[in-house]
């Protein structure tokens, strides 16, 4: 279970940081990400939800600090609950709606073989999805699963091969998405290109 590796202090979590004032948003540089903005295991960034720094600043905590890797775990909101994307190194600073959880892999060196990359991959499980279906709760607005998303089990193959196999192609996948920032990254910093 999720709260066996808590216990075990191989993984940590803390909430999103919290919402800005509705009238910043569009008005500054520095992403904003909601719950419908974790997708295909990336944040989306919405530019008509970009905040002002000094937005950024009053709402941000140090101990809250983003790292390259941690799963942004959606943990109420419609049907998007359970959804997961990971931080990469070119994503800067976001501040994130109290709605997403951050897990941490702290101890990567754990009994269990369990990396970011893994994890990411275990949360989008079928077997994950179908008891994050059976354990979310519906609010009078939005279904909620509150701290119960600890109590998921997620699969760890015994077969060593395909374990290793399953890490090899995710930590692929990632590292492709990566490099697809990179090179918009770069086309922004040298070349002048705007996108958004």
């Amino acid at each position: 279970s999720l709260q066996t590796l808590i216990d075990k202090k191989i993984i940590k979590y803390f909430s999103g940081h919290g919402s800005p004032r509705g009238e910043l948003k569009g008005e500054g540089d520095v992403p904003y990400i909601r719950v419908k903005d974790i997708v295909n295991w990336q944040p989306y960034i919405d530019v008509t939800s970009l905040i002002p720094r000094e937005e950024y600043n009053r709402i941000f905590k140090k101990d809250k600090a983003l790292q390259t890797k941690d799963i942004l775990y959606v943990s109420r909101g419609s049907y998007r609950i359970g959804s997961v994307a990971m931080v990469s190194p070119y994503d800067g600073d976001m501040l994130l709606t109290r709605e997403i959880v951050v897990i941490r892999v702290e101890k990567l060196n754990n009994e269990y073989g369990i990396t970011p990359e893994y994890l990411l991959y275990a949360l989008s499980h079928r077997y994950t999805w179908e008891q994050t279906k059976n354990k979310v709760f519906y609010e009078p607005c939005l279904p909620n699963i509150d701290d119960r998303w600890k109590e998921i089990l997620i699969p760890i193959p015994q077969d060593n091969e395909q374990f290793n196999g399953i890490k090899t192609q995710v930590d692929s996948v990632i590292k492709n998405q990566w490099k697809s920032k990179e090179n918009i990254k770069s086309l922004k910093d040298n070349f002048d290109v705007f996108m958004v």
